[in-house]
């Protein structure tokens, strides 16, 4: 740590200092704390590495991997994410980070197998997330079992946004069809 080079946190060049590998340091002095402090981190339920960094009276919590690119990698195309090259979201190094776009960032993930199910492009009953659901016809009580929401949808030429605030119990039909998780 003290051989690592350190540059000011870009839009808190006033209060803070990151090393090249993601340490957080307090740069100026301010009430209960000292120059020089280590700022606290830690991982949220993505496995990310966060800190908590306040500019005046406003705090805010921060990816750390994004400061350490912020200060350290130009972005001279002003691309929008940050990659771990290794895909290890805890190596926080400046070596290891690269701006990117949202697509190349999906297909480092995919190529690294990172990514979650949702992002392979599977529907119906082969997606993840889906839950079945039974469509009933208010008029003629017929019923249509069915793997989601976006299947019945489709097949009933109805809108996916309507059918999941019937499931919600926001309303209770929507034209003509009730439906239900099985």
């Amino acid at each position: 740590m003290i051989h690592e080079k350190w540059k000011p946190v870009p839009g808190y060049e006033a209060n803070y200092i990151i090393s090249e590998s993601g340490i957080v340091m307090r740069s100026s002095k301010k009430r209960g704390t000292h120059i020089g402090k280590i700022v606290k981190s830690h991982t949220d339920k993505k496995g990310y590495t966060r800190t908590r960094l306040t500019n005046g009276e406003k705090a805010s919590t921060l990816k750390v991997h994004r400061l350490v690119a912020m200060a350290y990698i130009s972005n001279p195309h002003n691309l929008s994410q940050v990659n771990h090259k290794d895909t290890d979201k805890s190596n926080n190094h400046y070596s290891n980070l690269e701006w990117c776009t949202n697509p190349e960032n999906k297909t480092h993930a995919m190529e690294n197998g990172i990514c979650p199910k949702a992002w392979l492009g599977k529907k119906g009953k082969d997606h993840n997330r889906s839950i079945p659901i039974v469509a009933t016809n208010k008029s003629t009580g017929e019923q249509k079992d069915f793997f989601g929401s976006w299947e019945a949808a489709r097949e009933l030429g109805l809108l996916q946004g309507s059918i999941a605030n019937v499931l919600a119990g926001r309303v209770k039909t929507t034209v003509g069809w009730t439906f239900q998780k099985k």
